[in-house]
């Protein structure tokens, strides 16, 4: 017979940062996952395999893997997981039809902080003037570039930080802040955050 197809697509909605490359989903936050119908007619099972670590997959075909690696099984043409931490997770359907044909499909998502956690802002006793901290950042990394919203940007070089702690600036005006903050490893982007902070004369 006709061998089944292996199938399923993020929604729009379930990246949370389109400005990053790939797939981003929050922490803490359902990720609905939908297989294509994989065979008209005929008798079908899906399998989710859900991994902390990119190497699940040694053999697509057969779906021969690690089971260390395995975090989650799921099953049923639709489906549902939760991360509850940070980094790239691999998500693999398997399709069986009941002539024993096998066929996958495997993404990667990567799992980050949602918005509001990650940006924090302290107004200090100057006129305004205040340390800004960051938490939850994606690793690895080695450089942030902070955008203030006040027309100037700064770079800081890190060594695979999670967080970034008491990063002072002055801003000539009080008022509400677009702040933007981007994550890099060797020149490759790895998140975006952004926040609108109040600054406080």
């Amino acid at each position: 017979g006709v061998k089944p197809f292996a199938n399923f697509s993020t929604a729009a909605s379930v990246d949370k940062d389109r400005q990053s490359p790939g797939v981003q989903v929050y922490t803490g936050a359902p990720v609905a996952l939908t297989a294509d119908v994989a065979q008209v007619g005929g008798v079908v099972k899906y399998d989710w395999i859900i991994s902390e670590n990119s190497g699940l997959v040694d053999n697509p075909a057969t779906l021969t893997v690690d089971e260390s690696y395995i975090t989650t099984k799921l099953s049923g043409i639709n489906a549902s997981v939760t991360f509850t931490t940070l980094g790239k997770k691999v998500i693999v359907l398997k399709v069986t039809d009941e002539e024993g044909n096998v066929v996958s499909k495997t993404r990667e998502v990567e799992v980050i902080a949602p918005q509001a956690s990650v940006i924090t802002w302290a107004n200090g006793a100057g006129v305004n003037d205040g340390t800004l901290s960051l938490t939850n950042l994606p690793v690895p990394n080695n450089k942030l570039k902070i955008i203030w919203g006040d027309g100037n940007y700064e770079y800081v070089t890190t060594t695979n930080a999670a967080s970034l702690a008491n990063k002072a600036h002055t801003y000539s005006t009080a008022g509400s802040k677009f702040v933007q903050v981007y994550v890099y490893q060797s020149g490759l982007q790895k998140g975006y955050f952004r926040a609108n902070i109040t600054v406080t004369p």
